[in-house]
């Protein structure tokens, strides 16, 4: 018996000392274990923008869609045409729609076919219900632009733009002419057209943003380049401008960009950035 307790509080004592000796083998991982994950908070102390001397902005092929030719539908019932000046000597016409049947997409806003050249063209998309105005062209509903970029080998004619049933309005179709395969090519985009002369004897397209929802006024700028037309980005993310209400403001007559930055992440007041385009880089005035 007494064999028996001496061996019995002999592995008592064992088993007592290994559990002690685990617990300080390791002491990093049992302060790891204790330790509370945490990340960096979000502060207010974000890094305020830091107006660049020259930006650099990326240009991107544009991707123009070819339109198809098509017909009205049964359930559309006509509204009004609205003409859009000449292309090449040519009337070419916006014919406006309204989708009668309920299960339509476009039942709440238009539907329009373009006709050129005694040919008419659908674009797929739900027109704007500010065709239903007595003047749409006053509300901003289309423009017309007839601009044309010249390459040694193409010509391509940015005739026109139209908006498009959207939550938000901007939302812009753009007809652009091939002369050189007689074919009319379209892409979107949001915002307002303006052609203008960024450089001297050099015409671009600039849209200008007006802001929607949670995006801020901002600016893209569409050049030829390479025989091609080519898409910036954002100008204000060529800028690298730091707070959601930083907004950029295109002055057409002055052919500058205007980065508007906040002070802080919540303030309502901006410094004023003047900035010009040189050779596909924004330069600080």
């Amino acid at each position: 018996m007494k064999v028996i307790n001496i061996v019995m509080i002999g592995l008592i004592f064992f088993i007592l000392t290994a559990c002690g000796n685990q617990s300080t083998i390791n002491p990093s991982a049992k302060q790891k274990e204790e330790t509370p994950t945490t990340s960096t908070p979000e502060t207010n102390e974000t890094a305020s923008f830091d107006p660049p001397e020259v930006a650099n902005i990326s240009f991107h092929p544009l991707e123009l869609i070819e339109l198809l030719e098509g017909e009205p539908l049964e359930s559309w019932e006509y509204v009004k045409s609205v003409p859009l000046s000449l292309l090449i000597e040519k009337d070419i016409t916006l014919h406006v729609y309204k989708d009668t049947d309920p299960n339509s997409l476009c039942y709440y806003s238009t539907v329009s076919l373009l006709e050129y050249d005694n040919k008419t063209y659908k674009l797929n998309e739900c027109t704007s219900d500010s065709f239903l105005q007595k003047s749409p062209e006053e509300i901003g509903a289309f423009y017309i632009l007839e601009h044309t970029f010249i390459g040694q080998e193409k010509r391509l004619i940015f005739h026109s733009s139209f908006e498009l049933f959207a939550n938000g309005p901007g939302r812009m179709q753009y007809i652009v002419y091939d002369v050189s395969e007689e074919k009319l090519l379209t892409f979107e985009e949001w915002g307002i057209p303006i052609i203008t002369d960024l450089e001297v004897d050099e015409k671009s397209l600039v849209i200008q943003f007006p802001g929607l929802h949670m995006h801020s006024p901002d600016a893209t700028i569409f050049r030829w380049h390479n025989e091609q037309l080519e898409r910036s980005q954002s100008i204000k993310d060529a800028l690298g401008l730091t707070y959601q209400q930083d907004y950029i403001q295109f002055i057409d007559d002055k052919s500058l960009f205007i980065a508007y930055s906040a002070l802080d992440r919540f303030s309502v007041e901006f410094v004023e950035i003047q900035y010009r385009y040189e050779n596909g880089k924004l330069v600080k005035n």
